[in-house]
């Protein structure tokens, strides 16, 4: 009986290896883990390709004004570059015109025109140029070149006056030139100081010509100084009030 056992098994030799395959892991045939942590994205024998290295944040650039601005792209530097209040893109500390995108110019002379002519020859804030910035209720000096020619033969006896003041404001200052030769350019250098008005903005400087007695009479007839009625042209000097 012994030999014929043997016999069946050698026959099956073949078969019997086929039909006990096992796992090379050494578990049991049918077994799904060998003890090994699983790979976490499910690729069986597949190792992942490193991804790259951090890369630390760079650090905080300097910023001497505090302005939130690096020292490198300050534009500005010592003032606020966050700060521009007439949104011209330039920050206010470095903008000299703070009532615009730019400093107007202001030619001069600046004539009324006319029979009875009136103009500024020469207008200069503290010796400098005729456009400024003030804060609100500051006093300036100023000097001007004011000038009158009287061709007006209508009136050859009349008394002539020169007046300056804010166009839609307050007059601040009157060159009374009397009753001048007709068809004579005359000219006086005045000084004086001015106070900024106290609404921010620009304010220009205007002239007008009158004929009444002096710069004070017919005060019934004067609206804010000026003779019969505020003038607004033409511009002979500006202010930026912030």
């Amino acid at each position: 009986m012994r030999p014929r056992r043997l016999g069946l098994c050698l026959g099956g030799l073949t078969a019997t290896i086929a039909a006990c395959a096992f796992d090379p892991t050494g578990l049991p045939p049918g077994g799904n883990n060998d003890g090994r942590p699983a790979d976490p994205d499910g690729a069986v024998a597949t190792i992942d390709a490193p991804g790259p290295p951090p890369i630390d944040a760079p650090g905080p650039c300097s910023d001497d004004d505090g302005d939130t601005v690096c020292n490198n792209v300050d534009r500005c530097p010592g003032s606020d570059d966050r700060r521009d209040a007439d949104s011209d893109g330039t920050p206010d500390g470095c903008d000299d015109w703070d009532c615009g995108p730019t400093r107007p110019t202001i030619s001069l002379p600046a004539s009324t025109g006319g029979n009875l002519n009136a103009s500024i020859e020469l207008w200069s804030f503290n010796f400098g140029p005729n456009v400024v910035e003030l804060s609100p209720g500051a006093t300036i000096g100023f000097g001007d070149t004011v000038a009158l020619r009287d061709s007006n033969n209508a009136c050859p006896n009349c008394s002539d006056q020169v007046e300056v003041g804010f166009a839609g404001g307050a007059r601040f200052q009157c060159v009374d030139f009397g009753d001048p030769q007709q068809g004579v350019t005359q000219r006086q250098l005045r000084t004086g100081s001015v106070t900024a008005p106290s609404a921010p903005g620009r304010h220009d400087v205007v002239i007008k010509v009158a004929q009444a007695s002096n710069c004070t009479s017919g005060g019934g007839s004067r609206v804010d100084g000026w003779w019969e009625s505020v003038p607004t042209a033409p511009i002979v000097a500006a202010v930026c009030v912030r």
